[in-house]
């Protein structure tokens, strides 16, 4: 984590800067957290690019990040919280792009 230091899989590594992201949320001091930051890696979001796109002749969205810490997931799946994967922080549409 670029945030503590602490090691996590890839598959994980979502939920685990989610933690940081609702600590500064709850006023937790979290002194290198950005003000909005990547999803993924907690750095500043202009350093990760991220985007929906459509690939080949699918129907449905995937998430894309230009970050070290992206770990392809199905939106579908990422808004379901689950014992094993708790937070629910993924990529949006947003309605004014």
């Amino acid at each position: 984590c670029f945030l503590c230091g602490e090691e996590h899989s890839a598959a994980k590594m979502r939920d685990h800067v989610a933690e940081h992201i609702q600590r500064k949320r709850m006023n937790v001091p979290e002194d290198l957290l950005h003000e909005n930051p990547c999803g993924h890696c907690g750095r500043s979001d202009s350093a990760c690019k991220s985007l929906l796109r459509k690939e080949g002749r699918k129907k449905t969205w995937s998430p894309f990040l230009d970050c070290p810490n992206f770990y392809k997931y199905s939106l579908g799946a990422a808004a379901k919280s689950t014992s094993s994967g708790p937070s629910t922080n993924r990529l949006i549409f947003c309605d004014l792009c």
